[in-house]
């Protein structure tokens, strides 16, 4: 939920793969919480030191085995991002966090022109014509959350839905399933109102009236928030003068007879349940945005979280519908990965964040990473993750994300690295740096180390650190003989030929002739 997170101060773009962005929601999650990675086993018996002759990473199986990307030497490519093969493909999370009256930030036209032209796409552009302006045909998208009508573009107050069509809106029940008088609300602050999608004329008006504001605005996506498949409608509606969310009270029915009277239940099962209703309409919503959409010449984004190594069926058949998808855990996961106490198995994370990487853009999905260093409010060092200046992450810390998303990146992929989100100006100047083709797969060392090379460059990656406050693992990768590296953020690179990495580290060695 890449705004509701915002509005709950986890640093611009979600938490956990599961919170609103602004404009209308964000993309997990349910109910508010971070949703907890599925465990798929152990991975693996215990690193040993690199040291051996490296063999390539066979094909993955549905456990965390990376697969080698798709022929990546012939260009890649393949999805609605221009070619990103031996760049650093970038993206922008929000040009404004959207919460009037609560530290509200947006970026000023003058940084939009300043970042527009490194940049590939902007999942919820709020000011579309200055990035058009700074860049024009850039993959520019409008944040919409499906359980709601967008305040911001049809104008219509809670007064009005309830006067013109009180059916359509959603109401919540207790903890007991007994139905209240009290609204659902998705957490965004954006005084929406909720509107019942179970009702297939709600679904004709939200985007008969959206197809039109992203054509008169100069959109060409839509951003689609909180596709998850587990009811995360809270009860009553903070944002519209109802107080606080109640433990277990969820957005459940409506109200067909006059005043509060006809009650049918659309949703059941309670709060963060997989009621097969509320997939159904999930999945219908983002079928038919993309079937309006594409008659339009634009195109569908979803923010969804990604656990597990491929697709679910439930999600298979919504990724059919999609062009493009933000994984809002990345591979930092708010900054879990670099906390050496707690419980994220970060090697697990990292091969299940990669073998999405390769499953999208193999089947011509784009996806944008997003790299946050932050878990309320503050990042693993104690420091404060808000403002909207340049990040300030360490050397390491832009080294793991780039090394990282490098490895990836089959041609089909954008990157944000910020220490928050939600209208951070993120752009740092060693993000122009080319890498150069790749020359290989993704490889892997007998010890677990994770490298792979390009015309320009050599990509290392150390993600065994398997949580549970264990230290991780240190691990030695031969470099290559006969070469100069440098790495992209100036940390020394010894002349041993041997770089040692700790769990979990990574580096992006600049080089020449680096395919041989």
């Amino acid at each position: 939920m890449l705004f509701a997170c915002i509005a709950a101060a986890c640093g611009g773009g979600g938490g956990g793969g599961s919170a609103p962005l602004p404009g209308g929601g964000g993309g997990g999650g349910g109910g508010g919480s971070t949703p907890t990675p599925h465990s798929s086993g152990s991975p693996g018996s215990t690193p040993t030191p690199a040291g051996s002759t490296p063999t390539p990473v066979t094909s993955a199986t549905p456990s965390r085995t990376p697969t080698p990307a798709p022929t990546p030497t012939q260009g890649g490519g393949g999805t609605i991002l221009p070619n990103t093969n031996g760049r650093f493909g970038l993206t922008q999370i929000l040009d404004w966090n959207g919460i009037t009256g609560n530290g509200e930030v947006k970026l000023t036209p003058s940084q939009i022109a300043q970042e527009a032209p490194h940049y590939d796409s902007v999942w919820g552009a709020f000011d579309p014509a200055d990035w058009n302006a700074a860049h024009p045909g850039m993959l520019l998208s409008r944040y919409y959350l499906p359980n709601e009508d967008s305040y911001a573009i049809s104008g219509r107050t809670l007064a009005n839905w309830q006067q013109s069509n009180p059916s359509w809106v959603l109401y919540g029940c207790d903890q007991n399933n007994n139905p209240t008088q009290d609204l659902a609300w998705y957490g965004t602050y954006f005084h929406d109102v909720p509107l019942n999608i179970d009702n297939s004329q709600v679904v004709s008006y939200q985007l008969g009236s959206l197809v039109p504001f992203l054509q008169k605005n100069q959109y060409n996506m839509l951003a689609i928030d909180n596709v998850i498949f587990v009811n995360y409608g809270e009860s009553p509606n903070p944002d519209l003068g109802e107080g606080s969310p109640q433990p277990h009270w969820y957005g459940c029915g409506v109200y067909n007879g006059p005043g509060f009277t006809n009650f049918q239940q659309v949703y059941k099962g309670g709060l963060d349940f997989a009621d097969p209703t509320w997939i159904a309409d999930m999945q219908n919503w983002v079928a038919q945005a993309h079937n309006a959409l594409g008659a339009a010449g634009m195109h569908v984004m979803i923010n969804h979280p990604l656990f597990d190594a491929t697709p679910s069926p439930d999600e298979y058949q919504v990724l059919q519908n999609v062009d493009a998808l933000v994984d809002e855990n990345g591979f930092t996961h708010y900054d879990n990965y670099e906390t050496p106490n707690n419980n994220y198995n970060v090697l697990a994370l990292f091969t299940e964040t990669l073998s999405w990487m390769e499953w999208a853009q193999s089947h011509g999905k784009a996806i944008l990473l997003t790299d946050y260093y932050c878990q309320d409010g503050v990042n693993a060092h104690g420091g404060n993750c808000s403002g909207n200046n340049p990040p300030a992450l360490n050397a390491q810390q832009a080294d793991w994300a780039l090394s990282t998303y490098s490895l990836g990146n089959n041609g089909g992929a954008d990157v944000y690295i910020s220490p928050g989100g939600g209208a951070v100006f993120s752009y740092r100047p060693e993000y122009s740096t080319s890498l150069g083709p790749p020359c290989s797969n993704i490889y892997s060392t007998a010890g677990g180390l994770y490298y792979r090379k390009f015309q320009n460059a050599l990509v290392i990656v150390n993600p065994q650190q398997t949580g549970g406050g264990s230290p991780g693992q240190t691990l030695s990768f031969p470099l290559p003989a006969g070469h100069t590296y440098t790495d992209i953020e100036g940390r020394p690179v010894p002349n041993t030929g041997q770089l040692s990495l700790t769990a979990p580290d990574g580096y992006v060695l600049l080089t020449t002739n680096g395919c041989s």
